[in-house]
């Protein structure tokens, strides 16, 4: 009966090595995937908060850096399986396989948390429901006390805040003047705060 050349060990360090380098290309790819879908939420068409540029810049930069180095790492495995060394802790593949690894979990964290404020926190700019000057007098027009005729429109500003890209921040104000009344006590204008997200329009302070 023929006997086989290998060892157990030899069986066993050629199957993990097998296994690293099964691990290695599927986190490559999944890597791959997941820079082409971050690059994607940037097509120029929806602008984001700093904070969200900030972190899908971070996910590119670490899938770029996940996908260099697991590349380097896969190709260390073929020249060991051919000089039948199967130690994990051969540094050619083992330092790229490290870095591989740290740079994939970054990435995936700073993709997690741009997607999560992207969906559940300030929606882009270009979503937002009133975006002109024209749109903010249409919101604010029926603030006006019914009966009351419309003398001029005194305002129409955008009021932004301290980062003008976070739509949370900005409102529309709307100042109408309104014709005399017979009530001497009847407000003679209407300011009115239009929250560009969602369209709402709120009557600020008291009569005039």
């Amino acid at each position: 009966m023929a006997h086989s050349s290998k060892t157990p060990d030899d069986e066993s360090g050629k199957d993990a090595l097998d296994a690293a380098l099964d691990w290695t290309k599927g986190s490559t790819a999944v890597a791959t995937g997941a820079l082409v879908f971050g690059v994607g939420l940037l097509n120029g068409s929806a602008t984001y908060s700093g904070a969200i540029r900030a972190c899908l810049m971070g996910a590119w930069l670490a899938l770029g850096l996940a996908i260099l180095s697991g590349l380097v790492a896969q190709s260390a495995i073929p020249p060991m399986i051919r000089a039948k060394n199967y130690d994990l802790e051969y540094p050619p593949f083992t330092w790229p396989a490290r870095i591989h690894q740290l740079a994939w979990l970054a990435g995936v964290i700073f993709l997690a948390v741009a997607l999560y404020h992207i969906l559940f926190g300030t929606p882009p700019l270009d979503s937002l429901k009133v975006t002109s000057a024209q749109q903010a007098v249409a919101a604010a027009l029926p603030s006006v006390p019914g009966g009351r005729k419309i003398q001029k429109m005194a305002v129409v500003e955008l009021i932004k805040g301290a980062d003008p890209s976070d739509s949370s921040l900005t409102r529309w104000h709307v100042q109408f003047l309104l014709a005399p009344a017979t009530d001497k006590n009847a407000q003679d204008s209407v300011d009115v705060m239009i929250d560009p997200v969602s369209g709402i329009a709120m009557t600020v302070g008291g009569p005039r």
